[in-house]
This record gives C-alpha cells, structure tokens and sequence, in this order.
C-alpha cells in the first residue's frame, strides 16, 4: 500500500468553517482586530453604528452567519467563545481525564443565558433564509422557500378566494414595508398587523412541541436504569450514563 503526504500550510487550510472580519471595515473605523468577547462586542458595535462601508447610512449587519445543524451555526461559534463545545460529541475529556457533559457545565450555562436574554446582541437568522427572515421565507407572496408549501400557500395562490388573494397582497406589502425600516417599534407594529393577516388565511394551527418517541430493545438495554422523566425537553439521552444493559 503506497499513501501521499499532506502538508497543511494554514490554518485555514485544517479547518471546514472559519468566521471572516472585514479587514476593510476595521481600517475604516480605526479599529484593531478583536481578541476577546468584549472586543469583538465593540468592533459588532462600531460596525452596526458608526458607517464603516462609508455610503452614509447606518445600514450595515455586523455579524451574519448560518443557524442551520450543521458545524456551520453561528450560535456554536459563540458558545465556543465561553467554553469548549464538540456538537459532534456528547462527552468531552477535561484535564484530569474525566469525562463530563458540555451541556451541564456552569460556562455552557452563563453562554446560554447571554445568547437568551439579549446579552450578546446577536441575531441569528433561521435555515438558508434571507439576511431579514422575520416573515419573509414562510408568509410572503414571493417566497420561494420550500415552507411555504408545507401550509398549502401554492393552492392558495392558485385557487383561493378573491378575499384570500387580497389577503396574500396586503400580508406582502405589510412584510416588504417592514424590511425596509430599522425603526424597531415600526417593525413590531407592521409584523404585529402582518400576523393577523397570517391569522385571517388560517393556514396553520401552532402547538408547542411534538411528541418524541424513543424506543429500545428491553434484551440489550435494563428498562429499569432508563431515566423516568422524559419530556421535550429531557430524554434518555441527557442522563445516558444512568442506562445500564440488561444482564
């Protein structure tokens, strides 16, 4: 067997996702290249505020990325930040050799708890959709997202009532009115009628979570170790160092 060598030159080059500044911008406004979480807050800051693209308008996103499953979401990156997060793994090793659950560690918590309340000033946009998905990709008229045919929209273009075609103009105008304005109470009163609209077509019934089943083969695993409080938001999985096989 005869094998080539591979030498990696960057570290770019070892990596799949890598997060890119724009070393322009940072010129612009004078700024150096963050090196901790309250650096890089003021460079997203000076970014969203001070013009750095120079057309004189305060339009500019500082920070976009992915919020899809894969190793591309941008929310991984910013947990990372606080604490070392393998989303490919349950279980890290720590310094001791331990293993421990990334999900229970007070650093994973406090990460959470920013990304939650606000803390970090992040926004993170939903799937492949548009820089501003607010409604866009599900309820606008000339979306061509996938979603909008999960609730029938494509019938409803094609033989809806005169009242629901007239429905599906005004929810558009409602959602492009919003996406042109950065004026927030603006956005939430337009958004605010826009759902009624959404609410007017009745198009789908929202419930708070699906029903999750998990099933295993009482001859491998000992049914009595399998955690008894499963819920959306708990399942055998979260405490699976409890689950012994069946002897």
């Amino acid at each position: 067997m005869y094998a080539a060598a591979l030498i990696e030159y960057s570290l770019i080059d070892t990596m799949q996702f890598q997060v890119f500044v724009n070393q322009t911008w940072l010129t612009n406004l004078g700024l150096e290249m963050p090196t901790n979480t309250q650096e890089l807050l003021e460079v997203l800051r000076a970014c969203k505020t001070k013009d750095p693209n120079g057309n004189g308008k305060k339009d500019e996103l500082p920070l976009i990325g992915n919020n899809a499953a894969g190793s591309s979401s941008i929310i991984k990156w910013i947990l990372n930040m606080y604490c070392y997060v393998d989303f490919n793994k349950y279980f890290n090793v720590d310094d001791n050799n331990q293993l421990y659950l990334n999900q229970i560690t007070p650093e994973y918590r406090q990460a959470l708890i920013k990304i939650s309340t606000g803390s970090l000033e992040v926004w993170a946009a939903a799937w492949s959709s548009a820089l501003d998905p607010d409604m866009y990709q599900v309820y606008h008229k000339d979306s061509t997202a996938t979603s909008t045919k999960a609730w029938g929209y494509d019938w409803i273009k094609k033989s809806g009532s005169d009242e629901e075609l007239d429905i599906l103009d005004d929810l558009a105008d409602l959602i492009d009115a919003a996406r042109e304005t950065n004026d927030q109470a603006r956005r939430t009163e337009l958004y605010e009628e826009a759902m009624g609209y959404v609410l007017d077509l009745a198009v789908e019934l929202p419930v708070y979570q699906r029903d999750v089943l998990y099933a295993f083969n009482s001859k491998v695993i000992n049914s009595d170790t399998i955690p008894s409080e499963i819920n959306p938001y708990s399942s055998p999985l979260d405490r699976i160092w409890e689950i012994e096989f069946a002897q």
